[in-house]
């Protein structure tokens, strides 16, 4: 048995920054904003943003305009060669009325002829806390249609000079009729405590989606990594239906790798705490797994 607390900040971008801005962070970091983490290494800034990307082609006012098109494109399965200019807004939390923290804007057009691609060059401004006034650029393509897609980050500006990294989008919602997106993805922060500033053991990554036309019931597939202590370099599963409006929740544990090689067994969670205004929570997650010890030896022996 085991228990775990997990961060709910469900959007991942990872951006490496030379340490020479260490001292700009230090000075403002009572500014730090509860949807970014900064880890400083000897050499180098290790920033982690998580936030929702609002992509709206319809209404009024729509964030997404299409500026240029092929002659064959309406004609494509694909909408090979249309290009979109965009300033989407970037949000805490999946609602487009949660707090702003940013900006998307550049342009984004279909790259592909047999299947949907998205060739991606967006500058990310940033409006909140000690990131205010800062920026990282994207270019790379977004295969659209898969649940995750990793694109390259290859600059910034302000406290991102000289930033390089990657991003992770999933799309969170999506309205066929309207082609209005929010885009994220989950990678959470296990600490062995429910302090933030606890002992970090792992990160939760997966996918959390709505699965009940008439409750707060999710569908949850995460992945439990743990990067700390006996089971560093090992995995847990979890696939199952979290009904969140209860105060405890059962899930199924349905494999794992390294030392939880084939296990099975089931998770208990609770939401230890959650702020409506800044989207942020802590959940506590009690683990109890079975697996199989010769398939554990086997991932030691060979550590």
């Amino acid at each position: 048995m085991a228990k775990l607390y997990s961060n709910l900040l469900p959007i991942f971008i990872f951006l490496v920054s030379p340490i020479s801005w260490a001292p700009i962070i230090k000075a403002q970091n009572s500014d730090q904003p509860t949807w970014a983490r900064r880890v400083e290494t000897k050499t180098e800034v290790i920033t982690t943003l998580q936030f929702y990307f609002h992509d709206i082609l319809s209404g009024q006012k729509p964030s997404a305009v299409r500026i240029a098109q092929a002659t064959q494109t309406n004609n494509s399965s694909t909408i090979f060669g249309m290009l979109m200019m965009i300033d989407d807004p970037l949000t805490i939390g999946p609602d487009p009325s949660s707090k702003v923290v940013g900006w998307a804007r550049g342009m984004y057009g279909s790259a592909g002829q047999t299947d949907f691609g998205l060739i991606m060059a967006l500058s990310y401004g940033f409006t909140d806390g000690i990131y205010d006034g800062s920026s990282f650029s994207l270019l790379g393509i977004n295969k659209a249609t898969q649940p995750f897609r990793e694109m390259p980050i290859v600059g910034g500006t302000g406290l991102f000079r000289f930033a390089r990294g990657y991003a992770v989008a999933h799309t969170y919602q999506l309205d066929l009729a309207t082609g209005d997106a929010v885009v994220g993805v989950l990678d959470d922060l296990l600490t062995a405590e429910p302090d933030i500033n606890s002992q970090e053991i792992g990160r939760v990554q997966g996918l959390i989606t709505s699965a009940d036309l008439k409750t707060s019931g999710l569908a949850m597939n995460l992945n439990f990594v743990f990067t700390a202590g006996e089971y560093k370099g090992s995995t847990i599963s979890i696939l199952g239906r979290n009904q969140i409006d209860d105060e405890h929740r059962e899930l199924p544990v349905v494999g794992g790798t390294g030392i939880f090689r084939m296990a099975r067994g089931y998770a208990i969670t609770n939401t230890y705490s959650y702020d409506a205004v800044t989207n942020y929570g802590v959940l506590e997650y009690t683990l109890y797994v079975t697996y199989v010890e010769d398939a554990a030896n086997i991932f030691l022996a060979n550590e």
